[in-house]
């Protein structure tokens, strides 16, 4: 045996084939289209058995060339499991699969009652390469059977390129059907039913609203969310109210075509294509899962942060991963940032920029279409689009929407001089003097958590830090400022009594809970004994940690505050198999995280 890889088989190469026994009754077809699947060869049990050695495991299917049929790549169903008496295959022209067919199994069966939902070969042989959308969203390949039961297409790429995805969406992959769509001078409303469940992702959403609202000239929200019930939607950032506008008024054009799933973002002034998911790759719209991609009006694309990626993305099928992670910058991991905004600069010389309001993992895809695709576990696909022109305009457009920066300091934008590791006081001393002698102009000392007494917020080391008030105050006489780092997590290790950031913390119920809603989640950064977190979305948690601030600013006269850890961060890398066993920790689908858990390396969700 011979391992490859799957590939198409000509009807001159199954012409070539011994036909079965013309009245076998072993091998019967159950699809309501039999001119799909043609029987092709006998097979003899000991022929079966040599091929149930290649599956080491019966969910890892392995493509072999059989020795006896020279003509074809094959796989075996796996569950069938070679039992006695198999004595034909069933060869599949669509997907290329020939099946062990001595009895009807579960997986065979469902590809069987899902014949009337598969693709038509003429549905993936017009999908160029470069227009392939992913039917997976995972990191790994499936055989052509399990793509086959997503009602997709199987087949290798012309190019061979290995990033190019090999089970992909057919065109005209109808989800949702547009039923209804009303239009006033400020909006538009469209509504989708499910014609065909997802069948990997459970709880599909049955009626699907979508809100086009022109919030003003040039910005354009689509709200895409469930019409019956509430989802989560991220309370942060706090929009301003905005808008609407005329639609004689708008740079943008919305078109919805009822026969087709999706809908069309056009710029008014040249009929630039901006954001078009009609009928482009898969709509999935279930609890744990939304799936929506959009050819794009470029290749010229910046943003997705927060990855270690070339200024002006790779669109050669590339995968960006977001979710807030505590891990050194690499390619192709997700880091401590979220930001789901792109800004593309078309052909024309216009930009436009997109936004996706929604906090949470998501994988973003992005194609050499061009085009992108958006795969998230959870709340609601809220689009703000910017029409720009120019690239400020775009960011002007999308800070007017998420928040500006506050005007900092004029000292701040000067060198600051910070690393982790000056373990006392005299160590700073020594730094900053030798800096300052060799006449390198800086206006800002820092020291990250060495200064701290235990690692504790809020406290300083008066042994190994002894003096440091003083040396803030001859920082301040000389001209200069002085910084701190201070993370969310407060330590537990302390007596009774003795550390107030963690008693009034408890006694005001400002930190993280866990499960029980009551208890403080317990975590691990860089205290003695563990570690619970401030809940910044609590509004106690403000008032809570201006008094600890305060306090400390009094005993020494800081100048600013970095707050570092805040992903957030927790140590303990298997809190993963600690965290309760419901979907939320182990949804049907996880993007490509670093780590095993949504909860590695941070909290339970």
């Amino acid at each position: 045996m011979v391992k490859a890889h799957l590939v198409f088989v000509p009807d001159q190469a199954i012409k070539k084939l011994i036909p079965p026994k013309p009245n076998d009754p072993t091998c019967t077809v159950a699809s309501k289209r039999d001119k799909r699947f043609k029987l092709v060869h006998p097979v003899t049990p000991d022929q079966c058995h040599t091929l149930k050695t290649v599956l080491k495991h019966p969910l890892l299917i392995t493509f072999v060339l059989a020795a006896f049929l020279t003509t074809a790549f094959i796989f075996i169903e796996p569950l069938c499991h070679c039992i006695q008496h198999v004595n034909c295959i069933l060869f599949s022209q669509f997907t290329n699969n020939t099946i062990c067919c001595n009895e009807k199994q579960t997986y065979i069966t469902n590809i069987w009652e899902n014949a009337e939902t598969l693709p038509m070969p003429e549905q993936c042989a017009v999908i160029e390469d470069e227009n392939r959308i992913d039917c997976l969203g995972q990191e790994f390949e499936i055989p052509g059977y399990a793509c086959m039961l997503r009602d997709c297409c199987w087949s290798l790429p012309k190019n061979g390129s290995i990033r190019i995805p090999r089970c992909y969406y057919p065109a005209r992959y109808r989800t949702y059907k547009i039923t209804n769509v009303s239009s006033t001078d400020v909006g538009t409303v469209a509504y989708m039913k499910i014609v065909k469940n997802s069948t990997f992702y459970p709880n599909n959403v049955p009626m699907v609203k979508i809100d086009f609202v022109y919030r003003t000239e040039d910005i354009l929200q689509v709200k895409i969310y469930d019409a019956d019930k509430t989802r989560f939607q991220t309370p942060f950032p706090e929009l301003p109210p905005m808008g609407p506008t005329a639609a004689n008024n708008t740079k943008y054009v919305v078109e919805i075509d009822t026969e087709k799933t999706g809908f069309k973002i056009l710029r008014k002034s040249n009929n630039q294509i901006i954001f078009d998911t009609q009928d482009f790759g898969g709509f999935i719209f279930s609890d744990q899962f939304l799936e929506i991609s959009a050819r794009l009006p470029s290749h010229h694309i910046y943003g997705l942060g927060q990855q270690r990626n070339d200024f002006k993305l790779d669109m050669n099928w590339k995968k960006i991963t977001l979710f807030n992670h505590d891990q050194h910058p690499k390619p192709g991991t997700n880091l401590y940032g979220s930001h789901p905004f792109y800004l593309a600069m078309e052909e024309s010389g216009d930009s436009s920029g997109v936004m996706l309001l929604n906090s949470n993992a998501m994988d973003i895809d992005l194609t050499p279409a061009p085009g992108i695709t958006y795969r998230t576990i959870g709340g609601l696909l809220d689009f703000y689009i910017f029409l720009g022109p120019s690239p400020s305009d775009v960011v002007r457009q999308f800070t007017s929407l998420v928040g500006r920066p506050f005007l900092p300091p004029y000292w701040s934008l000067g060198f600051h001089l910070s690393r982790s590791g000056y373990k006392t006081l005299n160590e700073t001393k020594k730094v900053w003097l030798r800096t300052r002698d060799a006449k390198i102009p800086f206006d800002t000392q820092w020291n990250d958590r060495d200064y701290m007494k235990n690692n504790n917020d809020f406290t300083y080391d008066n042994e190994s830090f002894n003096g440091l008030p003083d040396f803030v105050d001859m920082l301040h006489k000389e001209g200069m400022h002085y910084m701190v780092k201070i993370d969310p997590g407060i330590g537990t290790g302390e007596l009774p009594g003795t550390y107030l950031p963690y008693d009034e913390g408890i006694a005001q119920r400002v930190f993280v809970s866990d499960i029980s809603g009551y208890r403080p989640f317990m975590g691990k950064v860089w205290n003695k004994k563990y570690t619970v977190y401030v809940d910044f979305f609590k509004r106690a948690a403000v008032d809570y940690w201006l008094t600890q601030l305060r306090r400390l600013h009094e005993i020494f006269a800081f100048d600013g505050t970095g707050l570092d850890m805040n992903d957030p961060t927790n140590f303990q890398n298997d809190s993963g198999r600690s965290c309760p066993n419901v979907s939320l920790e182990y949804p049907p689908f996880t993007p490509a995280i670093a780590g095993c858990y949504l909860s590695t390396h941070t909290l339970c969700m």
